[in-house]
């Protein structure tokens, strides 16, 4: 079976077994990852910066995200701070991956906590319709920063993939 990782937060340290690493974004790593400004104008409800390769996946839907970095005693993180969902969720992804030939088994490990100890959906999902995840876990984080790791076999991907993070409610998520 073909091991892959997906490394996500703030100094990520589980590495591939005989595999790649898909995803890993160390957010504190010096030198500093390459960053974007999120532009407003394409939509509005959304503002802040995120690191390259990663997106706002929320336009659909009326919430208002701001996106940023912040340092806590010496340890740089990515915030998302939901401050209003009508209806539908914040969206956070990393897209594309590279795609899955089947038989594949993956290793998910991150950093991450939630200010107001709200529920994040967060797993390999289709870009496009049915917008189906390949593979997911919703996890009740604490506001205390929690190491999360998961492994898991996904079978092949029928379209290109991506690796999102949902949240379903107002609050502030930090990774």
């Amino acid at each position: 079976m073909i091991r892959s990782a997906i490394l996500v937060g703030m100094g990520a340290v589980m590495a591939a077994v005989a595999g790649e690493t898909l995803v890993y974004t160390a957010f504190g790593a010096f030198p500093r990852p390459p960053e974007h400004v999120l532009d407003e104008a394409a939509n509005p409800r959304v503002s802040g910066v995120l690191p390259d390769g990663w997106q706002d996946d929320s336009s659909w839907a009326p919430v208002w995200i701001m996106y940023s970095f912040e340092d806590e005693q010496g340890t740089r993180f990515l915030r998302t701070k939901v401050t209003r969902l009508d209806s539908g969720r914040a969206q956070l992804t990393c897209f594309p991956l590279a795609d899955c030939p089947g038989d594949r088994l993956y290793r998910l490990a991150f950093r991450a906590r939630h200010l107001t100890g709200g529920s994040v959906t967060f797993g390999l999902r289709q870009r496009g319709q049915p917008y189906a995840f390949y593979w997911q876990r919703t996890e009740k984080l604490s506001a205390n920063w929690g190491t999360y790791s998961y492994e898991f076999a996904a079978g092949k991907n029928d379209q290109p993939m991506g690796f999102w993070f949902n949240l379903e409610a107002t609050g502030v998520f930090d990774l």
